[in-house]
């Protein structure tokens, strides 16, 4: 968990200008864990795939309320978006 996205992924501020970090993108592709959780930028909540990673921008901010994601042992992750309040 962490606070900013990888650049490229959900990352898009005012939704044409890409703000994530690309040494994070980087340490991502290198270390490939099964799920990154970032909220960041609130104007991409959402999820994505870097790789075998689960990108999950949980942001609560515009519209969104964050994300629920289900970790089990053996099976790709499940990620349900919730509707902000």
């Amino acid at each position: 968990v962490g606070h900013p996205p990888p650049r490229g992924i959900r990352d898009a501020v005012l939704g044409r200008i890409p703000s994530g970090s690309g040494s994070l993108k980087a340490l991502i592709r290198n270390r490939r864990p099964v799920v990154y959780v970032c909220g960041h930028i609130h104007e991409q909540a959402g999820w994505a795939r870097l790789g075998k990673t689960v990108v999950v921008n949980a942001s609560m901010g515009r519209g969104g309320g964050g994300a629920l994601v289900d970790i089990a042992v053996g099976a790709q992750p499940c990620v349900t978006m919730l509707d902000g309040v």
